[in-house]
């Protein structure tokens, strides 16, 4: 029912992000994938996490669609008897010295323009915060390995293991090397060629060997390469 401060957003969103990422609400490690990534359906490559700002725009939403429709409400009457005074409401600006609150839902009105044809909201049947959310969020391209990880068969800290490899985001060696630290760069599974990412899930020995033992055990054929590459 509020408009959220930008302000008050970042904090959440830094508590939300700090903790998926070193399990605390301080800022103690860089994130390995943008926030916005993150926010993305997984579909889209993402973990389905909520876009905290657009789901309140699209919260807010719906009280721009009350009013659209002339909800019969105390409030909506209120509104359309002080500040729209038979304006047309997608058409209406607010004055410099309305309150900030009703700036930011007609702001949010603004932005909504165009989901709305002749008073109707056009993206769906009915207008819902989720119809909304959908809306406003840009749609990426879906990614190709989305089913591989996200299934039922897949525990969740192997998923999300798997969700940083497809994004290529996790610090293998030759990384933190990268980032100065003087460590020794061989592979910890085999210790005969250099950590990478693609060494330690597709070339390693020894990752090799555990996936022609999962294939026997299952009783699979995929190859390698087809599981890691």
């Amino acid at each position: 029912m509020f408009v959220l401060p930008k302000g008050i957003v970042s904090i959440i969103e830094a508590t939300c992000r700090n903790f998926l990422w070193d399990n605390s609400s301080d800022y103690r490690k860089v994130p390995l994938i943008a926030w916005e990534k993150v926010c993305s359906t997984k579909e889209e490559g993402g973990l389905g996490i909520k876009d905290l700002e657009t789901m309140n725009k699209a919260l807010i939403g719906r009280l721009v669609h009350w009013i659209m429709e002339e909800r019969d409400s105390i409030w909506v009457k209120w509104v359309h008897q002080n500040y729209l005074k038979g304006k047309e409401w997608l058409e209406y600006t607010p004055s410099g010295n309305s309150s900030w609150v009703w700036r930011r839902i007609c702001k949010v009105k603004d932005e909504m323009r165009t989901g709305y044809a002749d008073g109707t909201w056009t993206a769906q049947t009915k207008y819902s915060p989720a119809a909304g959310y959908e809306w406003l969020k840009d749609k990426k391209p879906a990614v190709s390995w989305s089913k591989w990880i996200w299934n039922e068969y897949v525990v969740p800290k192997h998923q999300f293991v798997g969700w940083l490899y497809a994004h290529r985001a996790m610090r293998t060696k030759d990384k933190l090397i990268t980032y100065g630290l003087d460590i020794e760069g061989s592979c910890f599974l085999c210790n005969q060629t250099a950590e990478s990412l693609d060494h330690l899930w597709c070339d390693c020995l020894y990752s090799r060997k555990v996936v022609q033992e999962l294939n026997q055990r299952l009783k699979i054929s995929l190859p390698v390469n087809d599981v890691f590459g």
